[in-house]
Order: C-alpha cells, then structure tokens, then sequence
C-alpha cells in the first residue's frame, strides 16, 4: 500500500524528479535511473513509466516496469 518512490531510494533525485516531469508532459519515460537496494548495494535500474488514463483522460495511475541491469553495466 506504500508507493513505489517511498519504497526505492534513487541515488539521483534531481533526475528522478525530471524523469517523472516528462513522463507526465510526454505520457511515458524509458530510461536508466540508479538505486539503493535493500542490502545497501547501489544498483542501475532500466525503468519505463507509461501514464494510465481513465475514459475522462484524468491520470489515475502509472504503469512502472524496472529491471535490474547493474550486472549487464
């Protein structure tokens, strides 16, 4: 029940926060963003945000997707 930005801590805020500008200006963002895992190891996160409109075009949601790629970097 807790949101996604509340459980992820991106090493990155600033860029995270721009992200999340475009994503609403553009209805989605793909892109590679970093951070902390749970047992304190920094980790490069692919991330794709697609915005979720409902029939009144009001956004009641994101659809994220993050894959783990630190090992691919």
């Amino acid at each position: 029940g807790r949101a996604e930005l509340a459980l992820l801590r991106f090493t990155e805020p600033s860029k995270v926060e721009r992200a999340m500008r475009d994503a609403v200006r553009n209805g989605g963002w793909d892109g590679e963003l970093r951070a902390v895992a749970r047992d304190g190891r920094e980790v490069v996160l692919e991330v794709s945000w697609t915005m979720v409109k409902d029939d009144t075009q009001t956004l009641p949601g994101v659809l994220s997707i993050y894959t783990d790629v630190t090992e691919r970097k």
